[in-house]
Parts: C-alpha cells; structure tokens; sequence
C-alpha cells in the first residue's frame, strides 16, 4: 500500500497536480453509482443482500480472503473518478488538499462526514483528480455484527436495526443529513449534539 501511495504522490507532482484524493477498489455497493470505485472483481456482479454471496455488502469479508485477490495483482489498473466517489473508507487525501482549507465541516458531527468532505473539496478546489487502484481491494465490512458491541441498549439481526433501534441514531443522522444539505445556505443554522440530546428530552 505505501509503495503504491508514495508512487502516486510522485506521479501527481510530476504532473503538476499535487491536490488529489485516491481510493482503493471496494466491494459491492448499493446501486451501480458506485462502479467507478468498486473491484474490478465486484463491479460486474449483481447486487445481493445475501450474507453468503462474498460479494454482497452483507458478506463480512476475512483478511485472509482479501489478501487471496490482492496477490493476483500484477500490474495496477489506475483510473481517475470524476466527478468525485468515495466513502470514508480507506479515502487517501494529499496533505495539498488540507492546506488548502479543505476540511471536514463541524457540522458533519456524526455521521455523513465522508459526504461533506466530497462537497467542500468540490466547492474550494472544484474536480481535482481522484485516482481510484480498482484492482486493490480495500475491505470494509460496514455489515459486520461484531461492529457495534460497543454501543448500550441496542438491538436487532442486523446492523440497519441495531442503529435504529436507538432514537438518538435515528435523530441525529437524519440532522446531520439536513445539515449536508445546507451547507452553504447563509440562514441555515446547523443542528448539534446538544440539539439531539434536547429533543429527545422533550
């Protein structure tokens, strides 16, 4: 991975773009907006909800299965995504982009933080390069049930119910949804924690 990130950087600066974000292939995702940035081994399969596809953003993928198809690589497949895809999830960001003024806003104060990214780095630098490795896989098991132990009073079989099953999950994505929205409205006022924590006490 280093010596794929240190090629990188090297190649933007020799091509006199040291502002960019990079992303590794992933799995599966929900809709086919997500291609651009999927696996070159996921990217043609058909959407599952099927835990036992290994494909399928409910599959929890082991290491070991991970490493299995990143030592096929023998040569990289770098494309550049535009306009701009990318979760949180193993997103590589130039130290040129942060000087910038590029940042995640405050008001992203839970969830939705990768999307706020993508809207400020769009809106300071515009369609800078996003180079996506669509032959390495960068795992996320975003579905796992081992992810949430650590959260009190939750319940449910899967993770969608696990988080909803908890009304300040519920709230607080919702307003940070909101938030996303109005990022640059000037008579918006954005939502908190203490917002939540307010209305739940109501």
């Amino acid at each position: 991975m280093f010596v794929i990130l240190n090629d990188l950087h090297q190649h933007s600066l020799q091509n006199n773009t040291p502002k960019y974000l990079a992303f590794f292939g992933g799995c599966k995702m929900w809709d086919d907006s997500w291609k651009p940035v999927e696996h070159n081994d996921f990217t043609n399969k058909q959407h599952s909800d099927n835990k036992d596809d290994w494909w399928s953003v409910n599959y929890t993928m082991t290491i070991d299965e991970m490493n299995e198809i990143n030592e096929k690589v023998d040569e990289l497949d770098v494309r550049i995504v535009s306009p701009h895809k990318f979760n949180g999830c193993g997103l590589v960001i130039s130290s040129e982009v942060i000087r910038s003024g590029v940042n995640i806003p405050r008001s992203a104060f839970f969830v939705h933080e990768d999307t706020a990214f993508s809207i400020m780095t769009n809106k300071v630098l515009g369609d800078i390069p996003q180079y996506v490795i669509k032959n390495i896989l960068l795992v996320h098991n975003r579905k796992s049930m081992n992810k949430r132990e650590y959260i009190q009073e939750e319940s449910g079989n899967t993770i969608g119910e696990m988080r909803k099953s908890n009304d300040w999950y519920t709230l607080a994505n919702k307003m940070c949804e909101q938030n996303n929205h109005n990022l640059f409205n000037p008579n918006y006022k954005s939502f908190t924690w203490d917002d939540v924590f307010n209305k739940l006490e109501k």
